[in-house]
Order: C-alpha cells, then structure tokens, then sequence
C-alpha cells in the first residue's frame, strides 16, 4: 500500500498538481488524500485538475528529503555520472532533459537542498497551468 501512495504523492509533487487523466488508476488513493485535504479538486478550462494543499507541506517536506538522499547516494554510486553531480553540487550543470533530472523533478524545478514553502508550491501551480493553456 506504502508504494502506492508513493507513486501518487510523485505525480502530484512533479509540479503540485496533476489532471485527472493522469491519475486515473489512482482513484482510490486520490480519494483518501482528498479526505485528509492534501488535495482539493480544480476545474479550469472544463479539465479536472488535482492540486496539493498547503496542508500537504510536510508530506511534500519529507517527500523532497527522500529525493535529496537518493540523489547524493546516486552521486555515491555513481561517481561519472554528471546528472547526479549536477543535483547534488551545481543545478546550472543540469541537463533538464536527461532521465535522471525527469525523475527528480519536484515542484517545477530541482532545488532539493532547500525546505518546500508555500510560495514554492503556489509558483509550480501556477507555471503548469500557464503551460496547460
């Protein structure tokens, strides 16, 4: 149950909201984070959006922390790659459309040193909508 839960709090922190298409397989899950008000449902330009709430700050804290981890062991394991080097010492270094950057992709951008604020979620909603159109 533990990684299914996982699975869905990665597709929504990708940038703190996702369309209901996308968590279609979710449903379940989707319903008890709507329970405990993590996410509340949207409707913009007759499309379904699922949003994260400020009360999901410290899911999305210790979310981001278990990146941060992953991404200095994989810095670790693999010493030659760039993309890990690139997360854990210098962001400008960062190739955004490698594999490894996609996969830590939180809240818009890939800042893991620093703790999640209210304004950084509000601002990665706010750029998925303006690309959504």
């Amino acid at each position: 149950m533990l990684f299914h839960d996982f699975n869905l709090l990665k597709k929504l922190s990708r940038f703190g909201v996702s369309r209901r298409n996308d968590l279609k397989n979710d449903l379940a899950l989707l319903k008890k984070f709507l329970r405990r008000r993590w996410v509340v449902q949207v409707f913009k330009n007759g499309k379904v959006y699922y949003q994260l709430t400020e009360k999901s700050l410290g899911l999305l804290e210790e979310y981001r922390q278990e990146l941060w981890h992953q991404a200095r062991l994989g810095a670790m394991l693999y010493p030659n790659s760039n993309a890990y080097r690139a997360l854990v010492e210098d962001l400008r270094f960062l190739d955004e459309k490698h594999v490894v950057a996609k996969e830590f992709l939180f809240l818009g951008d890939w800042q893991l040193k620093r703790p999640v604020v209210a304004s950084q979620l509000a601002l990665a909603q706010q750029r998925y909508y303006q690309r959504q159109g």
